[in-house]
């Protein structure tokens, strides 16, 4: 007589939850990033991985027809798994995160100069390109306004809205705002510290 494994059934309100597990890991990683990404470095570097592990879970279970419990898993997976190969390999994290900022300016601003067209796959490449190429060598001295764009991004992306250039451009001058006012007391604070 074979042994037959029972899997229980999940309740709804943790389907739903897993559902969307996806969304808001990108949308919490996104709003650290956005609010304090010059101060939370280490984070800006895992954040491609993060955002990489959670599209590439959403592809495969959208690929694969996976339910939503185990694109959720796979999410959490990959996020993990992205993270700590772009702590590890952090000039990749950096360029990825070019790639990543680039690509989305080019998807926003290319319907806002092509009177409303869709950005081609080229159009993304091309500026997923720029970003690889310009990022390293200003990632540092512009970390506070990167992390706001990539903050912006990913919340805007998290909420739906990664097509509106209004919701990412609002969100991304609220992260330099925010940013740029929580940093002016540092510096005075180290200024003082060297001083003294």
């Amino acid at each position: 007589m074979p042994l037959e494994l029972a899997i229980p059934e999940l309740p709804a309100t943790w389907q739903a939850w897993l559902a969307t597990t996806p969304t808001w890991i990108t949308g919490l990683s996104g709003g650290l990033l956005l609010l304090a990404g010059g101060r939370l470095y280490k984070l800006a570097v895992v954040a491609p991985g993060i955002a990489g592990g959670v599209a590439g879970a959403l592809w495969i279970g959208e690929t694969a027809g996976l339910a939503g419990s185990v694109v959720a898993i796979a999410a959490v997976v990959l996020a993990v798994a992205g993270a700590v190969l772009c702590r590890m390999l952090e000039r990749v994290a950096v360029a990825a995160i070019g790639v990543i900022a680039t690509a989305g300016i080019t998807q926003l601003a290319w319907p806002l100069v092509m009177d409303g067209q869709i950005a081609p796959w080229w159009g993304l490449l091309l500026g997923g390109a720029v970003g690889l190429l310009l990022f390293p060598s200003v990632f540092r001295s512009l970390i506070r306004w990167i992390t706001a764009l990539l903050g912006a991004l990913m919340v805007a992306w998290s909420l739906g809205y990664q097509d509106n250039a209004y919701v990412v451009g609002g969100l991304l001058v609220l992260g330099c705002i925010v940013q740029a006012a929580s940093g002016k007391g540092r510096k005075k604070g180290k200024k003082k510290d060297q001083e003294g």
